[in-house]
């Protein structure tokens, strides 16, 4: 199979396993005004438990991550909370249902929580518009120029 086709295919498998993993989280829609968000080739970041085991975490990184960010647009990124922090019976019915979902303000702290994630899973490249440079990480090892 090409990467392409690999690629495809994943989507198709794996979207049955992972789509009730991510509907029963309280998603958030984060709106930057004054802030970028940058992407990569591999934009979904799942964020490890505080408890981070490991061994829990192979084979299952959105079923036990403490939040999920995906960078939807420069201006606006996708937070899915950790399900964990809804008590109660009607947990998964209210969290697929959107009642726990909201619109929040981008803040710098979320920025850079974003593009760091981001930054982090990446496998081979970020990208940004050219007048999000300074959206960047820091600590991102050898930038390079643009490759178009």
């Amino acid at each position: 199979m090409t990467s392409t086709d690999m690629h495809a295919h994943q989507i198709a498998t794996l979207a049955e396993e992972w789509m009730p993993q991510l509907m029963d989280r309280p998603w958030d829609l984060v709106r930057f005004t004054n802030r970028s968000l940058i992407t990569s080739d591999s934009p979904v970041s799942s964020i490890p438990p505080l408890d981070y085991d490991a061994g829990r975490w192979a084979g299952a990184p959105f079923a036990v991550a403490k939040e999920v960010l995906y960078p939807i647009s420069r201006k606006l990124g996708l937070m899915m909370r950790d399900k964990i922090q809804i008590s109660g019976f009607d947990r998964q019915q209210g969290a697929q249902l959107g009642v726990f979902d909201q619109i929040r303000p981008g803040t710098v702290r979320l920025e850079q929580y974003f593009n760091r994630s981001t930054a982090k899973t990446a496998t081979r490249c970020l990208y940004h518009h050219p007048s999000d440079a300074g959206f960047v990480p820091p600590e991102v090892p050898d930038p390079t120029s643009p490759k178009y």
